[in-house]
């Protein structure tokens, strides 16, 4: 949801500039491969010394990890599914801005992809219903540059309803529910950060611009620590791994990841309010 509203939001005013198309492809490709790789092959190296027995290390493929592409296995970082759907978005997304039709080309498209979700019998789950919360994203960012929409209010009180409705459900086949109650959350909150009624401070803006490296991180350390940990279902130590996930994943954006970027990003055409709004995407 996040994604489909970032992109938009980013490039709806870009397209037409020269080498628009290139661009895009260029920033998307170094911002999810270049935090990943590290991690994703670091991951993939740990299954080949520890030996097959170990949990989760038959059903992975250095194509899926490398490539981050549709493929049987899945990558060796488990929770990487998730990119391989976010590659497919980056590349869907550019088709629809090149088609003059965004908005219109994703809800076409994302009906596509809710009726693959449903029937599709085959194991490569790249695609599916998951994808509709990339179009949830996209249409909140449409609302919100066009200033369309209910009122923030209405807003709130029906996205906390699909929330509760999920929670309720109790199924994590409907996640899409929960990330429709996210995107008609995001746009009140947008708006009143857009006209100064709420601040983000320093502390939300780390937390926000090393959102992926907590992401990448967070699996492989929690994972490892709970197996090494005795009473792993305290609530104290769920909450001593959270916060230890998050510092790692903080220093490794701050070591690692925004040099990195820092470092690549000039070698990128892209204009002001793209280069602003990149590191949250």
């Amino acid at each position: 949801m996040l994604s489909g509203f970032i992109i938009y939001y980013v490039n709806h005013n870009r397209v037409g500039q020269n080498s628009f198309a290139s661009s895009y492809l260029r920033s998307r490709l170094v911002r999810i491969y270049v935090p990943y790789l590290p991690v994703g092959i670091a991951v993939a190296l740990a299954y080949l010394t520890i030996g097959k027995n170990a949990a989760g290390a038959n059903d992975w493929n250095w194509f899926s990890t490398l490539t981050l592409l549709p493929s049987l296995d899945r990558p060796a970082l488990a929770l990487a599914w998730t990119l391989q759907h976010e590659v497919i978005f980056y590349v869907v997304a550019l088709l629809c801005f090149l088609s003059g039709r965004f908005v219109i080309s994703s809800i076409v498209l994302s009906l596509a992809l809710f009726a693959y979700g449903l029937f599709n019998m085959t194991d490569v789950k790249a695609m599916g219903l998951v994808d509709l919360e990339f179009l949830f994203g996209i249409i909140a960012a449409w609302c919100f540059v066009n200033r369309k929409g209910p009122n923030n209010l209405v807003l709130i009180v029906v996205g906390i309803g699909f929330l509760g409705m999920y929670f309720w459900i109790d199924n994590r086949f409907y996640s899409v529910v929960f990330g429709l109650g996210l995107a008609l959350l995001i746009l009140p909150i947008v708006r009143l950060e857009h006209t100064g009624r709420i601040a983000i401070g320093p502390v939300l803006k780390l937390f926000g611009n090393a959102s992926y490296a907590i992401y990448l991180i967070h699996y492989p350390l929690v994972n490892n620590l709970a197996r090494r940990i005795d009473g792993v279902d305290s609530l104290l130590l769920w909450v001593i791994l959270i916060a230890i996930s998050a510092v790692a994943g903080i220093s490794y954006h701050k070591l690692f990841e925004a040099p990195a970027l820092r470092m690549i990003r000039p070698l990128i055409p892209r204009n002001n309010r793209e280069s602003r709004l990149q590191r949250q995407s």
